[in-house]
């Protein structure tokens, strides 16, 4: 058999399979989540679709801060390594549901002003979500929500193994469903609504990586010591919220009213074992 009826095949199959590949639409799937999951937290205070307005040259407040952990800090939950061991290897795998890191910061907790409807331009950033060694990289990442991006991100597959990527949003639908059984394979992923996606591999059921979409650009990625920086806010009182892999969405803690009103701002904030998801309160 040739190399082209060979593919054509694969395309077919994949196809019957609901994916997509270069191109083909997926069949419409609709899942739902079976509540067994306690390892993350799944709502991102979505909130109201809302219409922002950015200004070319704005300036104004630095909102900065801190996050840490206090207390013992749960041992690491591992999933193990199924298939394609050439790729992944054999070694149980880490799953981040909480990152701390230097001085106890707390590492990948997406910080957000929800209602801000007017200030500076989106960044433009262009949001990936790739696979090496069978990794989906970044583990948390912003998509945002503006005219210049579409609320696009591309998805890469550079393993020499099929990856097949679902993304299903806070409500439990899944919202796409791309295969790339390619190394090199590239494919665009748009969405148009805020809120939360968790993103997971059929084939290799330990990788997980989560996206928010963002309706404006007042949001920053909690670094390696927990701190972070959201500038050039308008004065007035908004809603910080903070999203976390292992936090609770029950958390009093991970919504905060703040006041800007020129100079900088300062907010930070400490988690306890009260604030994790009930799973990796069992590890702690």
């Amino acid at each position: 058999m040739s190399n082209k009826s060979n593919l054509q095949n694969r395309r077919e199959a994949l196809k019957r399979m609901g994916l997509a590949v270069a191109g083909i639409a997926a069949a419409p799937v609709v899942t739902k989540l079976t509540g067994t999951d306690e390892f993350f937290s799944f709502s991102a205070f979505a909130g109201p679709k809302t219409k922002y307005k950015g200004k070319a040259g704005f300036k104004g407040v630095t909102l900065s801060g801190r996050i840490t952990f206090s207390g013992t800090v749960p041992k690491p939950i591992m999933k193990d390594i199924t298939a394609d061991f050439d790729v992944a290897g054999k070694a149980p795998r880490v799953w981040e549901a909480l990152n701390v890191g230097t001085g106890n910061g707390v590492k990948d907790l997406v910080v957000f002003i929800e209602e801000a409807k007017t200030g500076k331009k989106f960044s433009g950033k262009e949001t990936i979500l790739d696979h090496k060694g069978a990794v989906m990289i970044p583990r948390v990442d912003v998509i945002e929500l503006a005219k210049v991006s579409g609320g696009k991100m591309m998805v890469y597959n550079n393993d020499p193994v099929l990856h097949q990527v679902r993304a299903v949003n806070e409500k439990g639908k899944q919202i796409k469903n791309l295969a790339l059984p390619t190394k090199g394979m590239k494919l665009p992923f748009k969405t148009k609504k805020p809120g939360t996606l968790e993103c997971t591999c059929d084939p290799h059921p330990w990788e997980r990586s989560f996206r928010l979409a963002a309706q404006n650009p007042y949001y920053a990625i909690t670094s390696e010591d927990g701190s972070f920086e959201i500038y050039d806010l308008a004065d007035g009182t908004y809603t910080l919220k903070v999203w976390g892999e292992g936090i609770k969405e029950a958390s009093g803690k991970v919504v905060k009213q703040i006041t800007v009103a020129g100079g900088a701002v300062t907010a930070n904030l400490e988690l306890t074992k009260a604030d994790l998801t009930d799973a990796l309160q069992k590890n702690a």
